[in-house]
Order: structure tokens, then sequence, then C-alpha cells
């Protein structure tokens, strides 16, 4: 497994009516390689992500679900529930891959 890392990603946004919008994203990731059995190491790795998503605005506050697919040094499918914080021009946004 890996470790907390960082990334930058370029999103962007289509509304659709009201409160709801349509979302993408193309975005860098790096992971630190995590080493807790014995004798295993694990290597960091890049990794580069292609989602798209739904989000509805609840004032400042937004409920988001994106989906798709990360590759690089992980190859895999991914579904990211996530909560954010509109902030003028920026969003500040935890999300978990499940």
């Amino acid at each position: 497994m890996y470790d907390a890392g960082f990334g930058i990603s370029f999103n962007t946004e289509l509304k659709i009516v009201g409160q709801f919008a349509v979302t993408g994203e193309f975005g860098w990731n790096h992971w630190k390689g995590n080493s807790d059995f014995p004798g295993s190491k694990i290597s960091d790795t890049n990794v580069f992500d292609l989602l798209i998503g739904g989000k509805i605005g609840l004032w400042l506050i937004y409920l988001e679900a994106r989906t798709g697919y990360y590759f690089g040094g992980v190859n895999e499918f991914v579904v990211i529930p996530a909560v954010g914080l509109r902030l003028g021009k920026f969003d500040l946004n935890l999300g978990y891959p499940c």
C-alpha cells in the first residue's frame, strides 16, 4: 500500500441545472511507498487520473462523486465520494478513493 502523497489536478465544471454540475478531472499524484512489513519495500509511485463525476451545491459546501481510472504506477478503476468547500474561484476538496 501507499502512504499519503500530493498531486496536481486540472478540473472543469459544466453547470446543468440549478446547483447540479458535471465535472471532469485530469491529474497527477505522487504517493510514497509504505513498508510496514519487515523485508518488504514498496517504491514511491506517480499516478495519473482521468475522472468524470457529478456535483451538487449546498450553499458554500458541495457533495461530489467521481469515477474513472488511475493509470501509470497503479492501474485501477476508482469511485471517489467527496465533500468540498467553495471559496470564490477556489475549491477545498476532500475525497477518498474506493
